[in-house]
């Protein structure tokens, strides 16, 4: 759970998901009572971390990120843990809904409505949502939201306008790809910048969503440029294994 140690603040959203997650599939409301005070507990966490920030959930690393004040850098304000507590907080409140507590079902939808209305106002710039407040820079997890399972906004301007500056850069003769980190710094040593395979997989899926399955000729340039995660083959590796039809599409660009 988020506390002063924690460098990611997004684990209540992801909780409140697992337990609606096993909800859906089972349908048993004693699932909903049993776990009750967690989920109460984390909207309720989310509804007073977020109120005072911007109407953001407060400062964080976002989701494995590899930055911070360990390194002597200012965590931001990241979409993907506002988004991923909005999405969290909104089935917290169907499953309080399906017992029966509408008054607190509702002080969570209201919740819910202001993340979402803060990410739009704060971190969305010239169309294109970014991956935090504070910065202009494009972040593979924020995709998430714009289609598939955990779609928090139904805009579909939103998700061209993302897809295509994710394209833009994934082709851009220098910086050749889209970072889920981009500073100079990072854990791993000085320099060691990489694009992992988890962005490229979500932008394939976005493609989906989006009804463009033929962009998927985008990806071939970075797959050649072998930047689909660190060392020469590694996200190669993976990518073959878990997204073998994906592999042998980019390959045959190569």
């Amino acid at each position: 759970m988020p506390n002063e140690h924690s460098y990611e603040n997004d684990s209540t959203g992801l909780i409140i998901y697992g337990i609606w997650s096993c909800y859906r599939a089972l349908g048993e409301r004693d699932l909903i009572r049993e776990f009750l005070p967690l989920i109460e507990y984390c909207g309720d966490w989310i509804c007073n971390n977020a109120a005072g920030f911007f109407g953001l959930v407060k400062s964080c690393a976002g989701i494995s990120e590899v930055f911070g004040p360990h390194l002597g850098q200012k965590c931001e304000q990241m979409v993907w843990t506002s988004a991923i507590s909005a999405y969290g907080i909104d089935k917290a409140a169907c499953m309080l809904e399906a017992v029966g507590d509408l008054e607190k079902a509702g002080k969570y939808r209201q919740c819910c409505s202001d993340l979402k209305g803060a990410i739009l106002t704060h971190c969305v710039k010239n169309g294109v949502l970014y991956r935090s407040r504070e910065s202009a820079r494009l972040d593979a997890s924020v995709l998430n939201f714009l289609f598939g399972d955990l779609k928090v906004f139904d805009d579909r301007e939103l998700l061209k306008e993302t897809v295509a500056a994710c394209e833009k850069r994934l082709v851009d003769p220098v910086l050749g790809g889209v970072w889920r980190y981009e500073e100079a710094i990072t854990e791993e040593g000085v320099g060691l910048i990489s694009l992992g395979e988890i962005f490229s997989l979500r932008l394939r899926r976005s493609y989906y969503g989006g009804g463009r399955p033929s962009s998927l000729a985008f990806l071939y340039l970075p797959f050649r440029r072998g930047l689909f995660g660190p060392g020469p083959d590694g996200g190669r590796l993976a990518l073959l294994r878990y997204h073998p039809e994906l592999f042998h599409f980019l390959r045959s660009f190569s």
